[in-house]
């Protein structure tokens, strides 16, 4: 299962740098592989996670009770799920 994950952020880089050291180690402990961050046109950030069915909420809360408590600045956006790539960009041509 695909996750695109997109957030604002306003912070300097060693914030960016602690939420992303974070995020990676819930990716992990919850079974998820996390590519990113990428510098979407539409938000500051953007993540790929791919974790497996049944996980998918699994670091969520986790994570944005971390940010609550460490004051990071950082603003989910949305999120976009899929099974496969196809749903995101349609078939292969």
């Amino acid at each position: 299962m695909l996750t695109i994950w997109r957030a604002d952020f306003d912070g300097d880089r060693n914030q960016l740098d602690k939420f992303d050291r974070k995020f990676r180690e819930l990716a992990k402990k919850h079974g998820a592989q996390l590519d990113g961050p990428f510098l979407p046109q539409d938000a500051s950030l953007l993540y790929l996670a791919n974790h497996a069915p049944g996980k998918l909420n699994a670091a969520g809360p986790e994570l944005l009770a971390w940010v609550r408590k460490e004051g990071i600045p950082i603003t989910p956006l949305r999120y976009e799920i899929a099974q496969t790539l196809e749903e995101f960009w349609g078939a292969a041509r």
